[in-house]
């Protein structure tokens, strides 16, 4: 069904579909289990039309587990919390970090970046579980870039084009005041080589 279609799928080009893509579904599945909601909203999915339907799939990245559970509000949230045998303050709290990135991980649009088998993802579930140090983490101020760059290709191209065009001008003014400085010095060197020979000539004349 389209709450669990990996971006591959949606995609439809052929390309060839192998275990990253269950691990996608068993993500979705994770994220519905830790927040009681689904990545997208089935309503909202099927709104959108098939064509709007496979770009959310493949663009659009759902919001982080503990920010979407921050979300839901009265009877709601207190129900997930309670089925959990917490409070909703803690159940937010337990999300964050280790939580999120897991299941983060297994959701990654780029599925080269996912755990390659469901065996790999419940072995990092199973690590959580006993404390220990997860293999997913949070995402590099470089991931982010380039995920910035690829939702946003119209804007990146412009704001690259006016930083280039920024750091050029930026380049010819430091190269043009150095020459001035350079010509300047030059020129008052020249200066004082004139006025010796004019002040040798005149001592010589004597």
């Amino acid at each position: 069904t389209p709450e669990y279609m990996s971006p591959e799928q949606a995609e439809m080009t052929g390309q060839d579909i192998d275990t990253r893509t269950d691990v996608y579904s068993l993500g979705a599945l994770l994220y519905e289990l830790l927040t009681g909601t689904l990545p997208f909203d089935p309503q909202t999915l099927r709104e959108a039309g098939v064509e709007g339907m496979r770009r959310m799939i493949r663009e659009q990245d759902p919001k982080i587990p503990s920010i979407q559970l921050s979300t839901i509000e009265g009877e709601k949230s207190l129900s997930l919390a309670q089925q959990r045998r917490t409070d909703t303050r803690a159940l937010a709290r337990h999300l964050q970090g280790e939580l999120d990135w897991i299941t983060l991980k297994a959701m990654d649009k780029d599925r080269t970046r996912r755990y390659q088998t469901a065996y790999a993802l419940a072995e990092d579930i199973q690590r959580y579980l006993d404390e220990e140090p997860v293999l997913a983490g949070p995402p590099s101020a470089t991931y982010k870039l380039l995920k910035f760059a690829q939702r946003n290709k119209g804007l990146f191209i412009a704001t690259t084009a006016i930083a280039a065009i920024v750091l050029m001008a930026a380049i010819i003014s430091t190269v043009s005041a150095t020459l001035a400085i350079k010509a300047k010095k030059v020129a008052e060197n020249l200066q004082k080589v004139s006025q010796t020979l004019a002040d040798q000539r005149e001592i010589d004349l004597y």
